[in-house]
């Protein structure tokens, strides 16, 4: 019985430590989301869930990124340390 709880706890050890050192992907935009520091990481982390990239830049400190799905634009602030979004806003 203990050797079956230790392989429970190591497996769960290692998925959720696989879960944190794997880059993100299909990642819905939502404050503190880890999307990427590249252009690259960040289209594909947005890609599967049908979000685009129609601007792309590093500006004032941060990554701003405008993206549209569905016809709706929103524009993402992202730190570029740590890849994860810290503003975003309706671009309508």
């Amino acid at each position: 019985m203990q050797t079956r709880f230790s392989r429970t706890l190591i497996a769960a050890t290692l998925l959720s430590t696989a879960a944190i050192s794997t880059p993100a992907l299909a990642v819905e935009p939502v404050m503190g989301a880890i999307l990427g520091t590249t252009a690259d990481q960040i289209a594909a982390a947005l890609a599967e869930d049908g979000y685009k990239i129609a601007k792309y830049e590093n500006e004032h400190g941060e990554i701003e990124v405008k993206v549209v799905k569905d016809g709706h634009r929103q524009e993402l602030k992202i730190d570029p340390n740590s890849g994860a979004i810290v503003a975003m806003e309706d671009d309508d």
